[in-house]
């Protein structure tokens, strides 16, 4: 059966509030990633710019979303930080949410993502 995503709002690397309801109408690309992540996620991270090039003229119809699922590193600061140090932001409509850590909690529980204590 076809469903909805759940829905959410959370912080981007900007400080801007951003909701999954708000980008009706786009094609949404989700993942989950640690902020301090060293070994898979600047792989997953290139994958993504790669994917952005590779869409070329349709790509403004794309948004790139990922949350957060660091417990210990939930600033704006920390996934801003990240999303610098791996060039996603030359991706124009990248976004690495975050959030308070309950939260973050809810979205991981309604996507079912199990996060490591």
């Amino acid at each position: 059966p076809v469903t909805s995503a759940p829905g959410f709002t959370l912080t981007d690397q900007g400080g801007q509030a951003m909701s999954l309801a708000g980008l009706k109408g786009h094609v949404v690309v989700l993942e989950f990633m640690d902020p301090h992540c060293t070994d898979l996620c600047p792989i997953v991270s290139q994958e993504f710019l790669d994917a952005y090039r590779d869409l070329g003229a349709g790509a403004p119809r794309v948004v790139f979303l990922s949350v957060n699922v660091n417990r210990y590193h939930l600033r704006v600061a920390d996934v801003a930080a990240f999303s610098s140090e791996q060039r996603l932001t030359q991706i124009p409509a990248w976004h690495f949410l975050t959030g308070s850590y309950p939260s973050l909690q809810a979205v991981w529980q309604a996507y079912q993502i199990q996060v490591g204590r």
